[in-house]
């Protein structure tokens, strides 16, 4: 999934692999890899997740996981207390 979503932002975006590999500090070569289906650097996936401004779990799987719709969509308990929640997404 990785060098599908990964192949996809480079499309997105226009940008090279040489280009990427000097904004992000990454090696080209570890780049490349990701698209043939190497694994990845944590720290440097991180540096090419911060370029697209997208999540590590984005690029890893393709899916955006926002931790409060994560809470939201499974519930939680408050056991006691006087608690005032507001969510606002904010674009």
């Amino acid at each position: 999934m990785l060098s599908d979503v990964l192949r996809s932002l480079i499309e997105k975006h226009n940008i090279s692999l040489t280009k990427l590999s000097k904004l992000t500090d990454v090696p080209q070569s570890n780049i490349s890899g990701w698209l043939e289906g190497t694994n990845p650097n944590l720290k440097q996936l991180k540096q090419v997740a911060n370029y697209f401004d997208v999540t590590v779990d984005y690029l890893i799987t393709g899916e955006e996981i926002h931790p409060v719709a994560e809470i939201l969509n499974n519930g939680c308990e408050i056991l006691n207390g006087k608690y005032q929640i507001i969510i606002n997404k904010l674009d």
